[in-house]
């Protein structure tokens, strides 16, 4: 897919003149891997995540977490 080039004039600075190429959405889509470890965050992942990114977790926290995420 060509685009045509575009130019963003703004009223402090002018954006230098760039190519967007549009792309289709991947099927199937990425993978959602969001992050989360309060309750609600862990059901919603759960329910709708393709994976889980836990950010840091103490020790003692990682199994619940993990648990409430299956």
């Amino acid at each position: 897919m060509d685009a045509e080039p575009g130019r963003v004039p703004g009223t402090r600075a002018d954006g230098a003149e760039s190519h967007v190429d549009l792309r289709p959405v991947p099927r199937p889509r990425p993978p959602i891997h969001p992050g989360g470890t309060r309750e609600a965050a862990l059901r919603r992942i759960g329910r709708r995540a393709d994976g889980w990114l836990p950010g840091v977790l103490v020790p003692h926290r990682r199994p619940r977490c993990a648990a409430g995420a299956r």
